[in-house]
């Protein structure tokens, strides 16, 4: 296990505190980093050991700072730093970082390499300088043209002692600045002039001039004009050679405005910078406020705008462009590229705008917002707050949102807890997905970020899609730990097996292959298993591939779209119903009873069982093709429907009952005539008596 520091020291600026002595300036300066655990941001508590060195390895420190318990968030941690202003004279200086956490957890670990102190620290050097007492500490190069005017000296101050032979010539006077009651009586010697005096004898017209030699006196005339040869009159006009603050006309070519040589073109607005042409074999533009850079070296750098000053507690937040073709639209304390001396590390890096956005890989870019980063090639933050995209991955919006592996994705939400940027949503394997909600999970947790790819979360909370072509849908504290497993929706809902499905609702479990679960605590541990549960008690699979249901309601199967169905219910058993609504049928004809019965006597009834009933269940009844044959009913010769088993035996009994009524007459007739005979042989008898 082990920390990294995914970007290193950003200064933001030197915290300006002095009051009218340069000797109150209390200096320090703004660091921020961002820290990983075992590939994982840091959310804890943790104390930090900062020392200042005058190389990048090896040495002695020239300053110590500890900061202990200092709130490390979504592997962000910003402080102040102070080693004092002795150390900040113009050489190189370098941070090295030991970290620790929890707070008091244990030995400090030491990030490597050290980190080189920007530019922002060096403006405690200038802003401690006090003032000057010194000789020779500032030559006249170092004093731009009208940098000091009279009334910045006090009188008496500059006496001629002071100024040196010839350091004063009269191109730096301007016209008439010397009349006759600035000078002192016997001031000016000849010694102090640049040539011998002495008497004008002979003047003779040159270019512009026209007239004779004079030797006494005479008269020279001034040949006014725009030509090779003439002087220029007060009024004339060179709109080819110079810019003019009314426009130019008659230009015959292009207009060029800038430099010819290695030099910068500034544009200031109150005689403060507001754009830099920078030189480079492709020119860069810095806008904005006059502390923005683009580093030195760097070619194609622009800065559209933005970057604000020191003001009150805030420390100066300037836009800054590190490597080639980077760019800064503007906002402020923004940073496009490494800024680490090497202008092509990470080259092509884009922020919009918004606010402390660190975007420091080759093709990452930040649309805008606060506090978002990206420390991996061609990684994307649209904007919101916080937010961080790995390589290639792209993270939309939202806060706290983490995309940490290559081809990630998440669409915005943030921590479920507002209280907690950990409950963010985190991407952490390849081509995972988590479109929105708060504290869901693409992939798994470990170090490794491809063992999970292409999970998906499309909202809720809580939501955990953690295995390769897992899915959830939604819902809450549902998670898909199997492969290509997949929660639509609902609420404590877990697929563990392979390719298993949870349809929704509540507490219920998916875990064998290819298994299915829906309703309320169902269970299909069996692998092919369906379980639905109505939630009066937990269902469970009872086998491989079987269908599994708790109804307490009773089960209802319906047959096509007529009507017909079949129920199950724990008082009446099994049960099944046909529509024979006379409206609902057409081709009616009439059915000889007596003829179906005695196909039905006929009929062979035998005693079987199925071939795929294991153990044998045994059934007494006809077979298909027979019954087919002889009533010519049914959909095939194969299969028999209760509807017309039923109306066979319903025509058989009506047959039945017509032969025991013609029977029934038959029989009466008989004991009629029975009686009758009976009378008769009654009355013969008696007659013989």
């Amino acid at each position: 296990m082990s920390y990294a520091r995914l970007f290193a020291v950003v200064c933001l600026a030197a915290a300006a505190g002095w009051a009218a002595e340069a000797r109150a300036f209390q200096p320090s300066f703004t660091y921020q980093g961002f820290l990983r655990f075992d590939g994982a941001p840091v959310n804890a508590a943790c104390d930090f050991q900062f020392r200042l060195y005058g190389q990048g390895s090896g040495g002695s420190p020239l300053g110590l700072m500890n900061a202990s318990n200092q709130s490390v968030v979504g592997g962000v941690f910003t402080m102040a730093l102070t080693f004092g202003t002795q150390w900040f004279a113009g050489d190189d200086r370098y941070l090295e970082i030991d970290v620790r956490c929890p707070t008091g957890s244990g030995a400090y670990t030491t990030l490597s390499p050290r980190q080189l102190v920007m530019a922002a620290p060096y403006a405690i050097h200038a802003a401690a300088a006090g003032d000057l007492n010194c000789s020779g500490c500032i030559d006249s190069n170092q004093i731009p043209g009208l940098g000091i005017t009279g009334d910045k000296l006090a009188n008496d101050s500059v006496t001629s002692a002071s100024i040196a032979v010839g350091a004063v010539t009269s191109s730096e006077l301007a016209a008439g600045a010397v009349t006759g009651d600035k000078i002192g009586a016997s001031s000016v010697q000849p010694y102090h002039l640049g040539f011998t005096p002495g008497t004008v004898t002979a003047v003779t017209a040159g270019a512009g001039l026209a007239g004779g030699t004079i030797s006494t006196s005479g008269t020279i005339e001034v040949a006014f004009g725009t030509s090779t040869g003439t002087v220029a009159a007060g009024d004339h006009r060179h709109d080819q050679d110079y810019w003019r603050l009314g426009g130019n006309t008659g230009l015959s070519g292009d207009a060029v405005l800038g430099t010819a040589g290695n030099h910068a073109v500034e544009m200031r607005v109150d005689n403060a910078r507001a754009l830099r042409l920078q030189p480079g074999v492709i020119p860069g533009l810095v806008g904005g406020w006059s502390g923005n850079t683009a580093a030195a070296g760097t070619v194609g750098a622009v800065i559209a705008g933005g970057g604000a000053p020191a003001a009150g507690m805030d420390p100066a937040r300037p836009n800054t462009v590190g490597d080639d073709f980077g760019v800064v639209g503007g906002g402020a304390g923004n940073l496009a590229g490494t800024d680490n001396g090497d202008p092509t590390d990470a080259r092509y890096v884009t922020v919009g705008g918004g606010t402390n956005n660190l975007a420091i890989a080759t093709g990452s870019t930040i649309g805008g917002g606060t506090g978002n980063a990206v420390n991996r090639n061609y990684g994307v933050v649209s904007g919101g707050y916080q937010n961080t995209a790995d390589e290639y991955a792209t993270v939309a919006g939202g806060s706290f949102n983490f995309a940490m592996a290559p081809y990630g994705t998440v669409g915005g939400g943030g921590p479920e807890t507002v209280a907690d940027p950990a409950t963010g949503n985190r991407v952490f394997d390849r081509y995972g997905t988590v479109a929105g909600g708060g504290n869901n999970r693409a992939g798994s947790s470990d170090s490794d970020d491809a063992n999970a790819n292409a999970a998906t979360v499309g909202g809720g909370g809580s939501n955990a899609a953690s295995a390769r072509g897992a899915t959830v849908g939604g819902g809450g504290g549902n998670t898909a730990g199997g492969e290509y497993a997949t929660v639509a929706g609902g609420t404590l809902n877990l697929a563990g097996g392979p390719h298993a499905t949870i349809a929704g609702g509540a507490g219920n479990l998916a875990n064998g292959a290819g298994s299915m679960a829906a309703g309320r605590l169902a269970w299909a541990t069996h692998d092919g298993a369906f379980v639905w549960s109505d939630g009066s008690g937990f269902a469970l699979s009872q086998g491989a591939n079987s269908f599994n249901a708790l109804a307490s309601g009773g089960y209802y199967f319906y047959l096509g779209t007529a009507g017909q169905h079949c129920r199950l219910t724990s008082t009446a058993g099994w049960q099944c119903s046909s529509p024979s609504d006379r409206a609902a049928k057409t081709g009616f004809a009439p059915v000889d009873s007596r003829a179906v019965l005695d196909r039905v006597a006929s009929l062979r009834v035998e005693r079987w069982s199925y071939k795929a009933e294991d153990p044998p269940v045994p059934h007494i009844g006809p077979m298909a093709q027979e019954f087919h044959a002889a009533f010519g009913v049914g959909r095939n010769d194969t299969s028999i429907d209760t509807l017309d088993a039923d109306g066979v035996a319903l025509a058989a009994i009506q047959g039945l009952h017509a032969l025991v009524r013609e029977q029934a007459d038959r029989l009466d007739e008989l004991r009629a005539a029975n009686a009758a005979l009976a009378a008769r042989i009654g009355a013969l008898e008696s007659q013989r008596r």
